[in-house]
C-alpha cells in the first residue's frame, strides 16, 4: 500500500511559495505540493479555482492518468499524489546540479570583469581549464578574428563534462583556431586529433602543428585583442613531459594518472591577461606563418 494513503489530506496553504504554470501537468503538479490526496474532482476544482485552468473534466483525468503511468504521480482508492520517488530524483537532481556549480564557479561568473589588465591563479589545471571555458573564451571577439595559442602539450578533453564540451564547442565554431604545439608525441597527437575532429563534426576549423619551438616558458591563448599567459610550475611541466612521452602506445600510457593530474593535483598555475591588439594581431600573424 501506497505510503500517501496512510495519512488524511494534508494542507499546506499558502505556506509553499508558488509560480504561475506554464502548462496543464504543472498546474497539477502546483496543486498538489499544497493538498494531498486529492480526488480526480477536487484536483479539477482547484486547478479552475487556483490556476483558472480552462480544461474539460477529462483532459484533466487523462493528464492524471499519464502523470501517474509515468511515476510522477501515486494513485490509491482513486487519490493521487505526487510520487515519492519522482520527488526523490527530482531532489537528487537538484543536489546534483547545486554541486556542479559548486564545483565549477566560472559557470555562475562567465561574465567575470573584462579589465585590460588581470592576474588569476588556480589550484588544479581543471580549474584553469574552466576559466578558459567559462570565461576567457568568452572575451569580445566582434572582428571574429582568429584565435591562436601555443601550447606546450595539447589541452586533453579527456574528463571534461558535456556543458564544458559544449563551451569549447562554441569557440571553435565561432572563429578559426591556430595551435602551435611544443611537444609532438603519440599523446599529443592523439588529443590533438581529437579536437580536431570535433571542430570538422561542427563545420569548424582547428589546425595544429606539432614540435614547433614555443612555449618555452609558458602558453600563450590569444582570443580577440586579449593575450594570456599561463605559467605552470616546472615540476609539473616534467612530470608531464615525462609522462605524455613515455608511453609508445595507447595501451601504456596511464589515463589514471592524466585524470588525477588533471582534475584532483595541486598544481599552481598564474595566468596574466592583458588587452594589447597590437600585441594580439603580431602573435596572431607570427602563428598563422607556420600554417602557410
Amino acid at each position: 500500500m501506497d505510503l500517501v494513503t496512510q495519512y488524511q489530506p494534508v494542507s499546506l496553504g499558502t505556506a509553499v511559495p508558488t509560480v504561475q504554470p506554464k502548462s496543464t501537468r504543472d498546474a497539477i503538479v502546483s496543486v498538489l505540493s499544497l493538498d494531498w490526496p486529492l480526488t480526480l474532482t477536487q484536483v479539477y476544482s482547484k486547478l479552475k479555482s487556483r490556476h483558472g485552468v480552462e480544461v474539460s473534466y477529462q483532459a484533466i483525468h487523462k493528464s492524471l492518468r499519464q502523470m501517474a503511468a509515468e511515476g510522477i504521480l501515486s494513485c490509491t482508492d482513486r487519490k493521487y499524489a505526487l510520487s515519492p520517488r519522482w520527488l526523490k530524483n527530482l531532489r537528487n537532481l537538484v543536489s546534483s546540479l547545486e554541486k556542479s556549480l559548486n564545483e565549477n564557479p566560472f559557470q555562475e561568473n562567465a561574465e567575470m570583469p573584462r579589465q585590460d589588465y588581470a592576474k588569476y591563479g588556480f589550484e588544479t589545471i581543471l580549474d584553469f581549464y574552466r576559466f578558459l571555458l567559462f570565461n576567457y573564451f568568452e572575451y569580445p571577439n566582434e572582428a571574429g578574428k582568429p584565435s591562436v595559442f601555443h601550447w606546450k602539450h595539447v589541452y586533453s578533453l579527456i574528463g571534461l563534462s558535456r556543458e564544458e564540451l559544449h563551451r569549447l564547442a562554441r569557440l571553435v565554431s565561432r572563429t578559426e583556431c591556430y595551435i602551435l604545439v611544443n611537444s609532438g608525441g603519440m599523446m599529443d597527437q592523439c588529443h590533438g586529433n581529437a579536437l580536431a575532429k570535433m571542430a570538422e563534426h561542427l563545420g569548424a576549423s582547428v589546425k595544429l602543428r606539432y614540435n614547433a619551438l614555443v612555449a618555452l616558458d609558458s602558453d600563450v591563448l590569444v582570443v580577440g585583442d586579449y593575450v594570456a599567459r599561463a605559467y605552470f610550475p616546472t615540476q609539473a611541466r616534467e612530470e608531464m613531459l615525462y609522462k605524455l612521452n613515455s608511453a609508445s602506445n595507447l595501451k601504456e600510457f596511464d589515463l589514471g594518472w592524466l585524470l588525477e593530474f588533471l582534475h584532483e593535483k595541486p598544481v599552481s598555475i598564474k595566468v596574466q591577461v592583458v588587452r594589447d591588439a597590437e600585441l594580439a594581431d603580431q602573435i596572431r600573424e607570427e602563428t598563422m606563418a607556420y600554417f602557410e
